[in-house]
């Protein structure tokens, strides 16, 4: 649960719906609300897919929950 409490926070700090996260993955919001609350795991595929998606390293999103969310990065390609 606690990485989906992480997801949470950097989606919404990156300032994305639930909608726009689930359309960049290929999920459905019910899967990305499921991934937020801990009710589906994560695998790390699907890790990977976030982390380019959030526009952040995939140790981001593995970091506890209230840690800090670093500045938005632009990857190339």
């Amino acid at each position: 649960m606690q990485i989906g409490h992480r997801l949470q926070q950097v989606r919404q700090h990156r300032g994305l719906s639930q909608g726009r996260l689930a359309q960049a993955i290929g999920v459905t919001v019910g899967t990305v609300q499921h991934y937020e609350h801990g009710r589906v795991p994560i695998t790390v595929d699907r890790i990977e897919q976030l982390a380019l998606a959030l526009h952040c390293e995939i140790v981001e999103l593995l970091a506890p929950p209230g840690a800090p969310v670093s500045a938005w990065k632009r990857r190339a390609g």
